[in-house]
């Protein structure tokens, strides 16, 4: 398994990266220095602790037409201290005794990238522990297809205009995740497949949370290395004009797992939508919004709340939770 690294301390790109000592600077230097189609686990390790930081041109890294030599080819970027045999094990990455990595939203990250990734006909790409604050370019991770992408235990902050940006066929899989204070959450359009597995948070995401339009569809599973983590939360904690959380249109699919398909998915997931703004219990606030042959299986699952503390918790009012657009067909499935 090649190992490479980079060291934003370097001085320029002209060591092998095989290395800390020949590390390359720029991560965009190194990803054009491999030799493709890779072979085998290819690992790209960032350095931690760096006095300068990640800076590419565009302030954006560069990971299109990644090709692998069958299967068993990746490429994979994560920070140095990334342990994914803890991940794996169900265990915090970063630290040993911590419980289980459910809290990506929470988790103090050794290395934030403010940088935007880019990954167009990418082909057993995996990012690892990374948070990513695209607010300079507005997309925090734009995956096109053909090809497949996974985003295990990431963070996506501040992207003005979109978290994660699935299209035209890619598979995407986001790992116990999370997206936050972004314009919208996550996309999947053009006959692109978006897997939300274990335990993913959504919050304050203005506009939408989840879309799924164009033949585009999103699955909400169980992590399949641990059953019991299946839930996808969207939560809305600040002021906003008007937001949707799960938008579903043009022919666009959602699917949570219920456990009874168990020829797919072992399991079952649970999508909790919340409300905890001031604003709850008006129309600023959708739940899942249909339109345009747009279809939702695994309804019985979504749950529905808005709370304040004050409050407490209570049940969002039935007319909120689905909306349809006026005449359109649309199909919901328990």
């Amino acid at each position: 398994m090649p190992n490479w690294y980079v060291d934003p301390d370097q001085s320029d790109d002209s060591g092998t990266g095989e290395s800390w000592a020949t590390a390359k600077k720029h991560l965009n230097a190194m990803i054009q220095a491999l030799t493709y189609p890779l072979a085998g686990e290819n690992v790209i390790y960032l350095k931690v602790g760096a006095t300068n930081p990640y800076e590419e041109d565009d302030n954006s890294i560069n990971l299109s037409n990644i090709l692998c030599a069958g299967p068993s080819g990746k490429l994979i970027i994560q920070p140095e201290t990334y342990l994914d045999g803890n991940y794996q094990q169900g265990l915090d990455p970063f630290d040993d005794t911590d419980p289980a990595p459910m809290n990506a939203e929470t988790q103090v990250y050794p290395l934030s990238l403010n940088l935007s990734f880019w990954c167009i006909n990418a082909f057993n790409v995996e990012l690892r522990g990374l948070e990513i604050a695209a607010a300079d370019n507005g997309c925090g991770l734009l995956v096109r297809g053909p090809g497949s992408v996974k985003a295990a235990y990431c963070r996506l902050i501040d992207c003005v205009n979109i978290g994660v940006n699935a299209d035209q066929g890619v598979n995407f899989d986001s790992e116990n995740g999370c997206i936050r204070d972004s314009g919208s959450g996550l996309l999947a359009a053009t006959k692109a497949q978006a897997r939300l597995s274990g335990a993913n948070r959504l919050t304050d995401c203005a506009m939408v949370g989840i879309a799924a339009v164009l033949d585009g569809l999103v699955l909400v599973a169980p992590w399949e290395d641990h059953g019991d983590f299946g839930l996808l939360e969207i939560r809305t904690t600040k002021p906003v004009t008007e937001t949707t959380a799960i938008l579903v249109m043009q022919r666009g699919t959602v699917s949570i797992c219920t456990g009874e398909d168990l020829s797919a998915i072992h399991g079952a997931a649970l999508v909790k939508v919340i409300d905890q703004t001031e604003q709850a219990g008006t129309e600023n606030h959708r739940g899942v919004m249909l339109g345009s042959k747009g279809m939702v299986t695994g309804k019985k699952n979504i749950v529905f709340r808005e709370s304040s503390v004050n409050d407490g918790e209570d049940t969002i009012a039935p007319a909120q939770q689905f909306m349809q657009m006026p005449d359109e067909d649309t199909l919901l499935v328990d």
